[in-house]
């Protein structure tokens, strides 16, 4: 497996350019947000959808097969924020969970 990177979170001083949408669905839940600085960074929100000890996430894989993971929506009808970043970029987002 690929080593994990950790969330990098942009501060309040710094001005991100988001525009492009994403949408993600499953069984456990949903997350949409925006591609931000040219697909270095990912935000938005997710929420857990339903009552199966499964609390969903947004996971990032790099374009150097690493992976960045958001904060997990705990229980149904809570939501998370989405709030990944990657200096080499995403190739791809997912929805994930863990079991809570």
């Amino acid at each position: 497996m690929s080593p994990s990177v950790a969330a990098a979170p942009r501060t309040s001083g710094e001005a991100a350019s988001c525009e492009y949408n994403w949408t993600l669905s499953s069984s456990w839940g949903t997350a949409s947000g925006k591609w931000c600085d040219g697909n270095t960074g990912v935000v938005g929100t997710v929420k857990d959808t339903a009552s199966d000890g499964k609390c969903p996430y947004v996971h990032g894989v790099t374009n150097n097969n690493r992976w960045v993971d958001s904060d997990w929506a705990t229980g149904n009808g809570t939501t998370a924020n989405v709030n990944i970043w990657a200096s080499e970029g995403f190739a791809s987002i997912e929805m994930a969970y863990v079991n809570c």
